[in-house]
Order: structure tokens, then C-alpha cells, then sequence
């Protein structure tokens, strides 16, 4: 792992298998379950792990339900093992460990999406980044650097984070694949100082005795070209609206200490309709999470189907990765329940994608329309065309926490 994601550091000292605590690196926490791919090798016999992955289980919502979901990172194979299907096999086994503990749905951050499109996965999520000057922040209407009349900024810690949780929580109402972060991930992640980094700086907002939102940040050099200081916002939430433009307001007070404040996030998505002079933003867009779905039988039977769709088709699914979803199936609706079994490729389609396509379907990454337009969607029946449509709506999705 340590050559694949910090190739600049150089390769870490050679384990054989089951020598892992051996290692002497004590970083990343212990919140996932290390998985490697064991060959013989060649010349010795030996046993040899040449393609690794992390598997996670994370609570996050999927169509306004929260639901366990996997998270799959740490996903390497060093040069000399590259071009033998390693890392192909390592996922063939992460998604059948999954589908064998009951998860439908896998996430993960690409390294490179044309190579995990190739595999089944589908974008969920864009990733939006704004660099914006501090004074521009305090403009936001709504926004109050002094909190309001009734509101106080107060320095938090890691004890507080169940009150953290909450307004994560109250947040996730409004995004699919928020996640619900445990004990654990709050204080030994997301609260803690990362190699090389310096553990966030937590503030909440608060009204009364209510904590309304909260802000991790850190400073940092502002990069290349820049001989000054950045707020990097490492996480910004608010029970509401207005509280998350308060909290931009809190950002604004750091105008005499750094030159600019970097958000992520949907928020930095809609910054240019809120500052006084969008002409100062910095705003990027790059692909954010993917996401695949481990059994399309039965997710397509624990789906929640609206109930007052009564309908029959056959959908065919075409799978790079997995031999039981590369598969044609036939669907029975009726009050809100499928019927799904296998018609072999034996019918005339209905309609067919790709199961990259389908999981973006499923949390509403994606409606039919633009499935059609833009993906591997096609429909060919316009009664079957208006169940999907009411099946699968489009609603925001924003997976925020990286693993």
C-alpha cells in the first residue's frame, strides 16, 4: 500500500504472509479489515501477498434509510505484480466477502475511474472544491461572523462527539451516503492528527444549549505560488441552512490570519450564488466516490418499490465482474414487492445496462433520463420506461468521508 499511494517514500520492508504485525507502522487506526491476494511464487514456492484492499463497514443512507454499506480502500498491487490481473481477482474476492455479509452496496475512491468503470462501478457523486477569500465569507447573507443575537462559537473536542454525530445525522437528511460515523471513527480519524498533518481544530455552533453545527479546520501553507496561509475545512455541517451559513460567517474571522479558505462539498458547489463577487472564487469538479451493488438479484427483491406499481419486465444486466449478475431478469411488481428470478437470456429485453449504470439508479446518483442520454441505459418499452422513472428519481448524494 505504502508504494502505491506514496510512491515517493519508496517501497516498505517485504512481510511474508501472516507476518502482518510484524509491521512496525501503527497508522491507519484499526477500523477495517485488511484483506490480501496469496500467490505461490515462482522461483521459492513461497507464499506471497501481491494485491491488497481494506474492507470497511460504514452506516450511511441510501434513499433517505440508513443502511450498512461497504467501503472498500487500500486497494494496491506494486509494479511487479501489475498486468497479471491481481487487483481484478482482489476485488472479485472483496465483493463476494460483502454479498456473503449481507451488503448489496460497495463505495469506494478511484485512483482512476476509467479502470473502475471498466469493472462494474459507477460515479455516485462529483466532487466539488472552492478556494475563496475569508472577507468574501462574511458577505454570505446569513452568514454572522459573531453567531447572532443567541448563538455562541465554542471550541469542542473529541469527547463531544455523540453531539457531533447528531448534527451529522440532521445533515445526512438532505444527502444520500452520508455516513453515521462511529466512536471509533470520530476520535481515532476523523478528530486525529493524520501523518504529516496536524489534527483539526473544532468549533460548534451553538444556540442555548443546542448545538446547531459544527467545523473542523487546520492552517496550512496556501501552495504553489502563494506566499501566505490557508483554512483547509476539512468538514462543515449544520442542522439547516442557516446554520451552515453561520459557520461561514465563524470562517470569515480568520481574515487577519490566512489569505483564502478551501470547502469541499455540495456547500462549495453553491458559493457562487452566495458571495458578493464570484469572480474571486476558485471553484474545481473532479469525480468524487463510485459505487457497484454485490447481488443484483437481491437487492433488486429488497428494493423499495413504490407500492402502487403493478408491472412485469425483463431486465438485462451485463456485469464485467460478477457471473451472477451478468444476467437477465424478470420482475414482478405488485404492492410494493419483486418477484425476481432468472430468465437465462432467454427473453426479449425490456430494457439493459450496465450494472455500473443500475447501482448509480439505486441511491439516485442518476434519473432514467440522463441513464439514457449519457450511460448505457436503454429502454424499450415506454411503459417500462415510466415504472423505472418512478422507481428511481434523482436526489443529491454526497459521500464526504474519505477512506
Amino acid at each position: 500500500m505504502q508504494q502505491a499511494f506514496d510512491a515517493d517514500s519508496g517501497p516498505a520492508p517485504s512481510y511474508a504472509a501472516g507476518d502482518a504485525d510484524e509491521d512496525p507502522e501503527d497508522w491507519p487506526p484499526d477500523l477495517s479489515d485488511p484483506r490480501g491476494l496469496v500467490v505461490e511464487h515462482e522461483e521459492t514456492g513461497a507464499e506471497e501477498v501481491v494485491s491488497t484492499c481494506k474492507l470497511y463497514y460504514l452506516d450511511a443512507t441510501v434513499r433517505g434509510e440508513w443502511t450498512q454499506i461497504g467501503g472498500l480502500g487500500g486497494v494496491a498491487t506494486p509494479p511487479e505484480h501489475r498486468r497479471k490481473g491481481y487487483s481484478r481477482e482482489t476485488l472479485r474476492g472483496a465483493l463476494a466477502e460483502y454479498r456473503e455479509n449481507g451488503v448489496d452496496l460497495v463505495a469506494l475512491w478511484p485512483s482512476t475511474v476509467r479502470f473502475y468503470r471498466g469493472l462494474g462501478w459507477g460515479v455516485a457523486n462529483r466532487k466539488h472544491r472552492a478556494r475563496v477569500p475569508p472577507v468574501q465569507l462574511g458577505s454570505v447573507e446569513g452568514a454572522d461572523p459573531a453567531g447572532g443575537d443567541d448563538g455562541r462559537f465554542r471550541q469542542l473536542d473529541a469527547d463531544d462527539w455523540e453531539r457531533l454525530r447528531r448534527v451529522e445525522v440532521e445533515r445526512a437528511e438532505r444527502f444520500g451516503l452520508s455516513l453515521r460515523r462511529s466512536e471509533d471513527w470520530w476520535r481515532k480519524r476523523t478528530l486525529a492528527a493524520w501523518p504529516g498533518d496536524p489534527g483539526p481544530y473544532v468549533y460548534g455552533y451553538k444556540v442555548g444549549g443546542d448545538l446547531r453545527g459544527y467545523v473542523l479546520t487546520h492552517v496550512r501553507d496556501g501552495g504553489e505560488g502563494s506566499d501566505g496561509s490557508e483554512l483547509k475545512v476539512q468538514d462543515l455541517a449544520g442542522v439547516d441552512h442557516d446554520a451552515e451559513r453561520t459557520l461561514l460567517g465563524f470562517l470569515a474571522n480568520y481574515d487577519s490570519q490566512v489569505d483564502s479558505v478551501l470547502l469541499d462539498g455540495p456547500l462549495a458547489s453553491d458559493l457562487p450564488e452566495l458571495v458578493p463577487d464570484p469572480g474571486e472564487l476558485d471553484v474545481t469538479e473532479s469525480v468524487g466516490t463510485m459505487v457497484r451493488l454485490t447481488d443484483v438479484r437481491r437487492w433488486l427483491e429488497g428494493y423499495d418499490w413504490p407500492a402502487d406499481l403493478e408491472d412485469r419486465f425483463v431486465l438485462d444486466v451485463t456485469d464485467p465482474l460478477i457471473d451472477r449478475n451478468d444476467d437477465q431478469f424478470v420482475v414482478h411488481l405488485a404492492d410494493g414487492d419483486a418477484a425476481v428470478e432468472s430468465a437465462g437470456g432467454d427473453l426479449a429485453g425490456d430494457a439493459a445496462l450496465g450494472v455500473g449504470t443500475l447501482s448509480r439508479l439505486a441511491i439516485g446518483a442518476i434519473d432514467v433520463g440522463r441513464a439514457e442520454r449519457l450511460c448505457d441505459l436503454r429502454v424499450h418499452d415506454d411503459g417500462v420506461r415510466a415504472t423505472l422513472e418512478a422507481a428511481f428519481p434523482h436526489e443529491p448524494v454526497y459521500l464526504r468521508e474519505f477512506f
